[in-house]
């Protein structure tokens, strides 16, 4: 299995900056996008608790189709495609350690 919202994640997180401030220098840098890929990729790959803590603030909230459609297991527990994700950090962290790894490769950030 490969996964491929990395990309989409990292356009996520500039976009919004992006569109209120359009200096695209003002965006990632390319060592701030490597690092935001291999972190996220570690927390799909290699999950751990403590990776957890250094990269996701403690204020997290996540909204994520793909995880959601994910989670209503073709519709046995249904939760709704645009709805909130995890509430909170310690959420993501209780849920993200129940699952088992998932094989990531970065194929190209940019």
């Amino acid at each position: 299995m490969k996964f491929t919202g990395v990309l989409l994640a990292l356009a996520a997180f500039c976009l919004p900056y992006v569109t209120a401030n359009p200096t695209p220098a003002k965006c990632l840098s390319s060592t701030d996008a490597n690092t935001l890929a291999t972190n996220f990729g570690k927390l799909i790959s290699n999950y751990s608790n403590k990776l957890a803590n250094q990269t996701l603030t403690p204020d997290f909230v996540d909204y994520s189709e793909s995880v959601n459609s994910l989670v209503d297991k073709a519709g046995t527990t249904p939760r709704a495609l645009l709805g909130l994700t995890f509430a909170s950090r310690a959420q993501f962290e209780k849920e993200s350690a129940a699952q088992p790894s998932v094989p990531l490769q970065i194929k190209n950030v940019w």
